[in-house]
């Protein structure tokens, strides 16, 4: 799965970087969001050895902050990477020992929840102040509602300490990548 995400990254960077030094950010910013769409689509794991059925592949977090998302992508294998839809971001930050650690409680606590969850085919990035999550499977994606941090903060949330372990993985990207 590594290798095959690796070649995906690779193919999809070099697009990026041809098309930056003719367009610029905005070539920066559509890698980014082809990325995204590309995991939610499930490109990445076509052609991979067949898993378990209903095996979640990856959790991914769509966080809109304001001057634009942050989406945090959690994969099976361990890979932890995050996209910003401003362009630019961490891939492959799962390597690391603390990304690996808090990437496995949010990958765990995302399986608990999947009667949250329910099949997308659309993946629109949260509107300003909102989050969401999504469940990509070997045979699916699943996404949640869309969410305010208020309300993802609230004790009785059903997906709060989903939105609390996020951002222990974001934490730990931030800080094993200085």
């Amino acid at each position: 799965m590594r290798k095959l995400l690796a070649a995906f990254v690779a193919v999809l960077t070099g697009s990026v970087v041809s098309c930056q030094r003719a367009t610029g950010q905005d070539a920066q910013t559509e890698g980014t969001m082809l990325l995204r769409n590309a995991v939610l689509r499930r490109e990445p794991f076509k052609g991979m050895k067949p898993v378990a059925p209903g095996t979640i592949l990856a959790v991914v977090y769509d966080w809109e902050i304001g001057r634009g998302v942050v989406t945090l992508a959690a994969f099976h294998d361990g890979t932890t990477s995050i996209y910003l839809s401003s362009g630019g971001g961490f891939l492959g930050t799962g390597s690391q020992p603390s990304v690996q650690r808090a990437a496995a409680e949010f990958r765990e606590e995302a399986a608990r929840l999947r009667g949250h969850f329910t099949p997308a085919s659309d993946f629109p990035l949260p509107d300003r102040g909102k989050a969401r999550f999504h469940l990509v499977t070997d045979d699916a994606t699943l996404q949640s509602g869309t969410f305010t941090e208020a309300e993802l903060q609230a004790d009785a949330h059903p997906l709060g300490k989903l939105a609390k372990l996020a951002q222990d993985v974001i934490t730990a990207v931030r800080q094993a990548s200085k």
